[in-house]
């Protein structure tokens, strides 16, 4: 199989905002952008159903011929990226890139006070995902980690502003902003979609830091296995998703601020891929 593109995986559209940074850090390269949109949010999901989810919308990626994936969900990070390691880089030697890294890096990075915060989905602050993350790092960061349950469904029915948008983010970060932290880690990467309200409450003092530093560990991951792409190439994106694909694009080209092309239903994606496959072997 003919492994040419790079397969970015996300519950639904918060992996877009990490998607925006590696096109422009890779103008040349071929994406795969997957939204797991019919069964978002992960974040209140099980373990369990969360690995199942991801597994099932990662092997589609793998089958049809990624190069390379990145896990541009936390949550799916929290939940199963030793599992999905060990699947896809160690099983079928798909280098992985995970989010959850270099936020971390980027968080212990930011603060001078060394007390900072992390938001992200009940999923992720149960696993302490980010918190474990953080004091391996530096053990002593003082850490208040809050879940915000309420941020990827407003975000996924498209509600990123508006009078109950800052309600509901102010009454979310109320323990962020009790802790006076001096940087704060978006933990989820739907959450940059609602900066202006997460900005506006923090306020100017407080550093936020997201995901976008992943762009940099692709650079060195591709760069280490020989698999950037020629410069010669002119990128391109493809986008699948598992619900609507009118919906899906219509509400993309809002997020991202880019005109995003006829979507892929996941079925149709992985059919045509598959037969593509099997005209190869025959």
């Amino acid at each position: 199989m003919r492994r040419d593109f790079v397969g970015v995986f996300d519950s639904g559209y918060g992996g877009l905002t990490v998607l925006r940074a590696l096109i422009h850090e890779f103008p040349h390269e071929k994406f795969v952008y997957f939204g797991d949109n019919a069964h978002a949010p992960y974040g209140s999901r099980s373990v369990a159903d969360v690995q199942r989810l991801a597994f099932t919308s990662l092997d589609i990626l793998a089958q049809a011929g990624a190069k390379a994936l990145v896990v541009a969900c936390n949550t799916a990070c929290a939940a199963a990226l030793p599992h999905i390691i060990e699947r896809y880089q160690v099983g079928m030697h798909i280098p992985v890139v995970d989010v959850v890294a270099p936020t971390a890096r980027a968080l212990a990075a930011a603060t001078t006070s060394g007390t900072v915060g992390v938001i992200a989905t009940d999923v992720t602050i149960r696993q302490h995902t980010y918190q474990d993350a953080l004091k391996a790092l530096n053990p002593h960061l003082s850490i208040t980690a809050v879940a915000c349950p309420e941020f990827v469904p407003l975000i996924e029915a498209g509600r990123i502003a508006g009078s109950d948008v800052d309600s509901i983010v102010a009454r979310s970060l109320s323990p962020i902003a009790a802790a006076h932290v001096d940087s704060l880690a978006l933990g989820c990467t739907h959450y940059p979609l609602l900066i202006d309200a997460i900005a506006g409450f923090v306020g100017d003092g407080v550093r936020i830091v997201d995901a976008s530093p992943t762009a940099q560990v692709l650079r060195d991951v591709l760069g280490e296995h020989a698999l950037l792409a020629e410069d010669m190439k002119q990128g391109v994106t493809t986008f699948v998703t598992s619900a609507d694909p009118t919906e899906f694009r219509a509400r993309a080209q809002a997020f991202l601020g880019l005109d995003v092309p006829p979507v892929y239903s996941s079925s149709f994606f992985a059919a045509e891929c598959v037969g593509q496959e099997n005209d190869e072997m025959g």
